[in-house]
């Protein structure tokens, strides 16, 4: 049976000038106000790559800008279905 993958959003929250770790509609992790974007989504990679390795699922991880436009995405374990990996 097909596991379901996991999706994480790493997402700037304005209220909090910080960067935040989404897995649905709460938050898993949230960084320092003090950290750099380029920081937070190195440290995303490594969390979501740790999901994938310690609960052997797969694992979505998608990187939006302070606008909120997906920038960029990552996959741990499945590909997205519009790219070929």
């Amino acid at each position: 049976m097909k596991k379901k993958r996991l999706i994480y959003e790493l997402r700037w929250v304005e209220k909090g000038r910080s960067w935040r770790l989404y897995r649905g509609r709460q938050w898993a992790v949230e960084y320092s106000q003090r950290i750099t974007k380029r920081d937070a989504e190195r440290h995303a990679r490594k969390y979501c790559h740790g999901t994938f390795v310690d609960e052997d699922r797969p694992v979505q991880l998608l990187i939006k800008g302070k606008d909120g436009r997906i920038q960029r995405e990552a996959s741990y374990g499945c590909d997205s279905k519009r790219r070929k990996g």
